[in-house]
């Protein structure tokens, strides 16, 4: 990516079924001030000034990039509406066109991806959120004399080795191989629970948490 005044970057979210979503998170002390941040175009572009203060006044030294995404979230926006808007949507269609769905998170360490996935002891995360929904279907598609059956694997990837999070052998982490066939890919050996509830999600989940990596 060249640096030039103004330059947009246009990501995956024009392109087919994918979209592209940005979540910015309050002020903190290791990363720039989002008073270089400003949101533009309906919540759909994202501009962020490197210029420093010396030079803002100087067009010609003036260095800002554009980000388009599906939609931009700003600090104050909950998990709950984040999940109305780039969940839910995918859990209706698995049920009404048995499409599969894949909501992937990333960012840097101290981001919030933590929080947006998992939440805390307050606020449920995008996960706990799309298996209530998963869950209450399920129960609606019993009640018609449908079976059903939810399963949850954890993984971690790192270092290119996959790894087994829900092992239960602590002093060492299980390794697994992902195996597949033609564009279908999946992990082999992996532990498997069944969710029948939200309180088996709620007995699985921390031992994944903690045997996954955290970054020092």
């Amino acid at each position: 990516m060249q640096k030039n005044h103004s330059q947009s970057e246009t990501p995956l979210s024009t392109k087919g079924n994918v979209k592209s979503y940005c979540r910015i998170r309050p002020n903190n002390t290791l990363y720039s001030s989002i008073d270089n941040f400003k949101v533009e175009n309906n919540c759909k572009t994202l501009v962020v000034d490197f210029t420093p203060e010396q030079d803002k006044k100087t067009p010609s030294k003036q260095s800002k990039f554009k980000y388009d995404f599906t939609e931009i979230f700003w600090t104050q926006t909950k998990n709950k509406e984040i999940y109305e808007k780039v969940c839910k949507q995918s859990i209706e269609e698995l049920f009404t066109e048995s499409k599969n769905a894949l909501i992937f998170v990333y960012g840097i360490t101290n981001s919030g991806k933590t929080y947006t996935v998992i939440g805390d002891s307050k606020k449920k995360g995008i996960l706990q959120l799309s298996l209530e929904d998963l869950i209450n279907k399920f129960k609606k598609l019993k009640e018609h004399n449908n079976s059903w059956k939810l399963t949850c694997t954890y993984i971690e990837i790192y270092n290119e080795e996959v790894y087994d999070l829900l092992s239960k052998d602590k002093k060492k982490k299980k390794k697994i191989k992902i195996g597949g066939m033609g564009n279908k890919f999946y992990p082999q050996g992996c532990i498997i629970k069944n969710i029948e509830s939200e309180e088996d999600f709620k007995n699985a989940l921390p031992i994944g948490e903690e045997n996954k990596t955290i970054a020092e």
